[in-house]
């Protein structure tokens, strides 16, 4: 199940590649490691900023890092570059 990565904004603003971070290193204010069984990977992280927060949003289908999604564009932009006026 695709889990997203996010701020509560506008409550506090939105900073993702932060929230990457914060995520990948999982220091406190003593810059000790906080639970480090609950780091992740960069790979992992801005994937839950991008491909997964899109999902979650109900707007997966329009992302272009579906195969499917890629072709469709492709196929607008070829289809658009073939009317005439």
């Amino acid at each position: 199940m695709p889990t997203s990565l996010h701020a509560d904004s506008p409550v506090a603003p939105p900073f993702p590649l932060e929230e990457v971070w914060i995520a990948v290193n999982r220091l406190g204010l003593s810059g000790r490691v906080r639970g480090p069984e609950g780091r992740i990977s960069v790979d992992q992280a801005l994937r839950m900023v991008t491909i997964d927060a899109a999902f979650t949003l109900g707007v997966r289908t329009s992302s272009a890092s579906s195969p499917r999604a890629s072709s469709e564009i492709r196929q607008e932009r070829t289809s658009s570059d073939d009317v005439s006026d």
